[in-house]
C-alpha cells in the first residue's frame, strides 16, 4: 500500500512539472515582405524586409525605370508609375506592389504643387493609296518625339536598330525626354503625359517609299541620324537612320504646353512602289 501511495506521489509531481513546461509550437513562423504595397515619391526610397526568412534573398524589380531594388531590399523610387519588387528565396516569390507619386514641393502659399507639368500631342497620319481609295490611314507608321533640351543624349544604347519598332520599350526611356508610338488602323497617334517643352517629332511612314532611299540608301540613313544625334546619342541616333529602311520620314518641331493638346497631322503622299 505505501509503495503504491508513493508511486502515485511520484507521477503526481511530474505531472505537475509537466505543466510548468511551456508548449513549443510546431508552426513555424511565416515568411513574408514586411509591404505588401509601397507608395514612394520620385527620389525617395525605403528597404523591405522579408520576415522570418533566414536563407539568402535575390531581389527584382519588374520595371527598373520606375523603381530599382539593391541586393539589401532597398528600393529607389526613379520615375511616375507602377512596378513589382520580387524577393525570391529558392523557387518561392514574394511580392510588394510599389507606386511612385511625382514629388511635391511647396509654393509660397504652403500649397504642394507638382514640378513636373504634362500635355500631351496626337494627330492623323496618312498616305494616298489610289485615285480610287484615296488617302488611307498609314496603319503602323512610328511617331516619335525627341526633347531639344538635350536630355536624350544620356539615355542608354538600344541592343539593336529593331528596338526603334517596339514603342513600348522605347517608352522606358520617357524620362529622357524620348517619346515613340505606331499609328492605329484608323491612322490615329496619341501621347499622353508628355513633359512640357520643344520637340522634334519624327514620322517614319509604313506605307510608302522614297526615290531618294533608292537613290542612295546610306545617305538617306545617315540624313536622318545626322538629324537625330543632336538630340540623342550617336549609337541610337545611327540605329534610327538604319531603321527607317526606304520608307519616307518627316521631321518637324513643335512645343508641348501644360494640360494642352498640341495637334499634328501629316499626309505622306503617293508612295513610290
Amino acid at each position: 500500500m505505501f509503495k503504491i501511495k508513493k508511486i502515485c506521489g511520484v507521477l503526481l509531481i511530474w505531472a505537475m512539472m509537466l505543466t510548468l513546461i511551456p508548449v513549443q509550437s510546431n508552426a513555424a513562423k511565416k515568411v513574408k515582405l514586411n509591404k505588401s504595397k509601397l507608395s514612394l515619391y520620385v527620389g525617395k526610397s525605403y528597404t523591405l524586409k522579408l520576415k522570418s526568412n533566414k536563407k539568402k534573398i535575390k531581389w527584382s524589380s519588374s520595371r527598373k525605370s520606375i523603381a530599382t531594388v539593391s541586393s539589401k531590399g532597398k528600393v529607389k523610387a526613379k520615375k511616375k508609375g507602377t512596378c513589382k519588387i520580387t524577393a525570391k528565396v529558392g523557387k518561392k516569390k514574394y511580392v510588394c506592389k510599389v507606386t511612385v507619386k511625382k514629388k511635391l514641393v511647396k509654393n509660397n502659399n504652403d500649397t504642394p504643387e507638382e514640378t513636373t507639368k504634362y500635355g500631351s500631342v496626337s494627330g492623323n497620319i496618312t498616305y494616298f493609296y489610289n485615285n480610287f481609295r484615296g488617302n488611307v490611314p498609314d496603319t503602323n507608321a512610328k511617331v516619335i518625339l525627341l526633347s531639344t533640351s538635350g536630355s536624350g543624349i544620356n539615355m542608354p544604347d538600344f541592343s539593336g536598330s529593331s528596338d526603334w519598332a517596339l514603342p513600348s520599350k522605347i517608352n522606358e526611356y520617357n524620362e529622357y525626354g524620348v517619346y515613340a508610338t505606331s499609328v492605329d488602323g484608323f491612322g490615329q497617334y496619341t501621347f499622353n503625359n508628355v513633359k512640357v517643352g520643344e520637340y522634334k517629332i519624327i514620322i517614319l511612314s509604313n506605307g510608302t517609299t522614297s526615290g531618294s532611299a533608292f537613290d542612295n540608301k546610306a545617305l538617306y540613313a545617315a540624313s536622318l541620324s545626322n538629324f537625330a544625334m543632336t538630340y540623342i546619342n550617336g549609337n541610337n541616333a545611327k540605329m534610327l537612320g538604319e531603321y527607317v529602311g526606304y520608307r519616307k520620314y518627316k521631321t518637324d518641331s513643335i512645343r508641348v504646353r501644360e494640360n494642352q493638346n498640341y495637334a499634328y497631322g501629316y499626309d505622306f503622299g503617293i508612295t513610290y512602289i
